[in-house]
C-alpha cells in the first residue's frame, strides 16, 4: 500500500458519518445503505487501491465467482423453501449457464 493511498484512508478515517456517507455517494453514484461506518471507508478506499494495484488479484476474480455460485445455490434453495419455484428456477438457470457442472444443479433443473 501506498504512502498516498494510506493518508487517503486515514482521512476518510477521521471523517463524520455524514461526511463520509456523502462522500461515498460522490464517488460511487448512489447513497449507501449500511448503517455501518467501515463499508464507506472500504469501498472509496477500494478505488484508488485497485487502480494502484491494477484491479483486482485472477485468484480475487475466482474467489469471487465461486461465492457468487454458492450464494446463487443457497438462494435457490431459500426460494424453494418457501415455495417460491420461479425464483427458485431462476436462480438454478443463472447458476446453470454460468457452470453447468456446479454441484447438482442440472439434476434440480430435471436436466
Amino acid at each position: 500500500m501506498t504512502d498516498d493511498l494510506k493518508r487517503a484512508i486515514d482521512e476518510l478515517e477521521d471523517m463524520s458519518v455524514p461526511v463520509l456517507f456523502e462522500r461515498y455517494a460522490a464517488v460511487v453514484g448512489y447513497p449507501t445503505r449500511s448503517g455501518h461506518r467501515q463499508w464507506p471507508v472500504r469501498r472509496i478506499a477500494w478505488r484508488p487501491q485497485a487502480r494502484a494495484e491494477r484491479g483486482l488479484s485472477e485468484r480475487a476474480r475466482r474467489r469471487d465467482a465461486e461465492l457468487l455460485r454458492a450464494l446463487r445455490r443457497e438462494r435457490a434453495l431459500v426460494y424453494k423453501e418457501l415455495g417460491q419455484r420461479r425464483r427458485e428456477r431462476s436462480e438454478l438457470e443463472k447458476l446453470y449457464a454460468e457452470d453447468p457442472e456446479y454441484e447438482d444443479v442440472a439434476a434440480r433443473l430435471g436436466l
